[in-house]
């Protein structure tokens, strides 16, 4: 990427006040660049040039952002006129870790965090969407979580401008060719927070006042079908009811920098006033302080270790062999979540990667050389001589659960409850949505049909880049006498 903005660019900054620093990364809507004040105040803007030609609702969309503020989204703070009709947006500079690098530098959230998390971001799509306005990119990449634990969503040219998402958290119906809407700003949401949620445990998911668990209204709000879906605003109140808000706990501050460049450095950026209604405005003002009470409290709170974990989605015929039968008895929480979290991460990368069709990304979800790894290599083998993709497809994993194999006894782990080969068997249960084979010119081959929920046993291996899937089973084959 070229390091240095373009001369229009960085003219309009100078004559704002501003001087480039820097590129920031390169987003599915162009490359932005950091600036800082020219006065001694040290402000920090993030810079990117939107097009304001291609469509007259840009310039609409604009004109109402500049009316949004909200806590939890990015503040703009100017916009700068460009040659050509195009104009640069200034947001503030959010200090603090993407939730895509907390992902990759901790282990999974507990359903108290998930619901700090998932309030404060669906009140800000509320506010959004109050103002006419959708995000169309809510992503792991575009959640920042400021060192004092509250989150901020990011990115507003995909406001301005719009587009498909993130593959793996754009909604169906985006996929399919359909503008996003607040329906699928709710959807991204859902999968965002349902990514980073851990497995749930009979002792620490149980709702906090006999409410429905987290998971379960995430995967409501995550439906295939838009009109099931719930508003931003209904979600953040059935969150909020649901669970008690606990603090987020946020890695070592170099741990988590180390993680950021990692990942920029492995996978480039690609991982991008509210006025509500008087008649909420006690009960709101209420849960707004309980959460924000929980998330001033996060910062205090640090990781002592980080776990990679790889990201997942849709599997093939398992093989029929021995089964794993039951939980292991001796596997501690700790090394226990490690894997059924990554169990999970993996099914779902899985479907980013067939959705994305280069075979090259397997490396990323399995084994090489390992019979799981050969038949995905095989299926896009196959898409790509028959000149098809496929589009549309997204994965909702409901549970993920560690299992015993059969005839091998525990003894002697590597750690607990892990053999000393560094292999694990999780149980998992995951759901495929309606999706299409697509030719090369955009054409529909197939319509696929959503698959119910399957489940499988995952043979996980322990690799030196994280765990990664080496064979898939089928959980009700008999274990061998």
């Amino acid at each position: 990427m070229d390091r240095a903005a373009p001369p229009d660019v960085a003219a309009a900054l100078l004559t704002a006040g501003y001087r480039v620093v820097g590129p920031v990364g390169v987003g599915g809507d162009g490359p932005a660049w950091s600036a800082v004040a020219l006065d001694g105040s040290a402000e920090r803007v993030v810079v990117r040039v939107v097009d304001l030609t291609g469509d007259p609702r840009h310039a609409a969309r604009l004109h109402r952002l500049r009316d949004v503020d909200h806590e939890h989204l990015v503040r703009l703070r100017d916009v700068l006129d460009l040659p050509d009709g195009r104009c640069a947006l200034l947001t503030e500079h959010v200090p603090g870790a993407t939730l895509a690098a907390l992902h990759d530098a901790r282990g999974p959230w507990s359903p108290g965090e998930a619901v700090t998390l998932a309030i404060p971001l669906a009140d800000a799509l509320a506010a959004l969407h109050a103002a006419g306005l959708v995000h169309s990119d809510v992503s792991p990449a575009n959640v920042v979580v400021r060192d004092d634990g509250r989150p901020v969503l990011v990115d507003l040219v995909s406001c301005v401008v719009g587009g498909s998402g993130t593959p793996g958290y754009g909604a169906p119906e985006v996929h399919d060719g359909h503008g996003c809407g607040p329906e699928g700003d709710v959807h991204a949401l859902a999968r965002t927070v349902l990514r980073h949620l851990a497995v749930p445990d009979a002792a620490v998911d149980a709702p906090w006042d006999g409410g429905t668990h987290v998971r379960d209204l995430l995967a409501e709000a995550a439906d295939p079908d838009p009109v099931l879906r719930p508003t931003a605003q209904a979600l953040a109140d059935a969150c909020f009811r649901a669970e008690e808000p606990e603090p987020v706990v946020l890695p070592d501050a170099a741990v988590l920098a180390r993680t950021e460049l990692s990942r920029l450095a492995g996978r480039g950026s690609r991982d991008a006033t509210v006025r509500r209604a008087s008649r909420r405005r006690t009960r709101r003002t209420v849960r707004t302080r309980r959460v924000l009470a929980g998330l001033a409290a996060a910062a205090v709170v640090a990781a002592v270790g980080a776990v990679a974990l790889v990201v997942p989605r849709p599997w093939g015929e398992p093989t029929r062999a021995d089964a794993p039968t039951s939980r292991p008895a001796g596997l501690a929480t700790s090394r226990r979540a490690e894997v059924e979290a990554a169990a999970r991460e993996l099914t779902e990368r899985r479907g980013e990667v067939l959705v994305a069709g280069d075979p090259a990304d397997l490396d990323a979800v399995e084994v090489p050389g390992s019979a799981a790894h050969a038949a995905d290599r095989q299926l896009l083998d196959r898409l790509a001589a028959e000149g098809l993709r496929l589009t549309g497809l997204s994965v909702v994993v409901t549970e993920s659960a560690a299992v015993e194999e059969a005839g091998v006894p525990a003894a002697e782990p590597s750690g607990p409850g892990v053999p000393a080969d560094g292999e694990a068997h999780v149980r998992v249960t995951s759901a495929t949505s309606a999706h299409q084979r697509v030719r090369a010119d955009g054409s529909v081959h197939a319509e696929v049909p959503a698959a119910p929920a399957r489940t499988v046993v995952l043979v996980l291996r322990e690799t030196p880049a994280g765990w990664r899937v080496a064979e898939v089973r089928d959980p009700e084959v008999s274990p061998a006498p």
